[in-house]
């Protein structure tokens, strides 16, 4: 957590290091898809959302850490909501965002489909997902 100096405000940071291939950082995203907030480079809520779908599937799919399935459950998939709601509020469609390249748009349907299976007992991630047009 970071507290916004001057503030009481905390917010979440996470680094996206793009020398490490499981973070998925397109070729195609560039510096300037970033917004700077405070001199802070801050990355879209797409690709926040995106990014979110990646860690849960990874933590979520771990036959050998519990910890990290109660991570993916307790945590990530709320976030998840959150996020979708997010870009449903803000009217931001993240498979719009054709500049990023087919693999990342084929990447983050098909991880939008598993968290959408995986929960779909409960409805509400795939309500969530289809209203900012993610079709699972």
């Amino acid at each position: 957590m970071y507290r916004i100096p001057g503030t009481t405000h905390n917010i979440k940071v996470d680094l996206l290091l793009g020398s490490d291939p499981a973070v998925e950082i397109p070729s195609t995203f560039h510096r300037n898809h970033f917004v700077e907030i405070d001199g802070l480079p801050v990355a879209p809520l797409y690709y926040v959302l995106y990014h979110k779908l990646l860690g849960w599937d990874i933590r979520s799919s771990d036959p050998n850490r519990h910890w990290k399935r109660k991570q993916a459950r307790e945590k990530d998939y709320p976030d998840i909501i959150a996020l979708c709601q997010l870009l449903y509020n803000n009217g931001i469609r993240p498979l719009s965002k054709g500049h990023m390249g087919r693999p990342y748009l084929c990447n983050y349907q098909a991880r939008a489909e598993i968290l959408a299976d995986y929960y779909a007992d409960q409805g509400q991630a795939r309500t969530h997902l289809r209203r900012i047009g993610i079709y699972v």
